[in-house]
């Protein structure tokens, strides 16, 4: 138990995130296989890397075998992209430099970048607003446990386990009863 609660403090340092990371992968792993709790497991253990440097996929892909960097996604390092906007270390917009250097103007986000935004910005209001949205719904609106499948309030609403019967046999009168 005491990894476990440990984990999120451990996963922070390089030195302890080795370690931390197979007790997290080895406590949801298990909680999948003991537990109901629908994706909770799974989604946990997919976000596991983020506790990791950025590059980590393409340290993994270098430490491979050449045979195996062919049908791998390339390692080499991004190169900048004419269709983003970056940010210049005076604070100025700027595009992507090319091989002479050019592409130093200043650049304003276009409609792609701002519809993006906006979008994103908008799907996370939705997100935060959502589990507040009671009061849209007039009367009872827990009829389905449909959103418990993603916490660990399904390990209490577990219906696998309430139809359970225990019997016993008495080894010396051979009656067979319930508990």
């Amino acid at each position: 138990a005491l990894p476990i609660l440990t984990a999120g403090y451990l996963l922070f340092f390089d030195l302890t995130r080795p370690l931390a990371l197979f007790f997290v992968s080895y406590f949801h792993c298990m909680n999948s296989q003991l537990f109901s709790i629908g994706m909770f497991s799974y989604t946990m253990l997919a976000t596991s890397p983020l506790f990791c440097y950025p590059d980590w996929p393409r340290r993994l892909v270098m430490k491979c075998p050449t045979l195996l960097r062919r049908v791998l996604p390339p390692a080499a390092v991004p190169q900048r992209s004419q269709e983003c906007v970056y940010a210049a270390a005076d604070g100025a917009l700027t595009t992507a430099t090319d091989v002479q250097g050019r592409g130093k103007e200043e650049r304003r986000p276009g409609l792609r970048q701002t519809l993006g935004a906006l979008f994103t910005v908008l799907y996370i209001l939705e997100q935060f607003f959502l589990p507040y949205s009671h009061f849209v719904t007039q009367g009872y609106n827990n009829w389905t446990n449909g959103l418990y499948g993603y916490s660990w309030d399904m390990m209490v609403h577990s219906r696998s386990h309430q139809h359970v019967k225990i019997t016993y046999r008495d080894g010396l009168t051979e009656e067979i009863g319930r508990a």
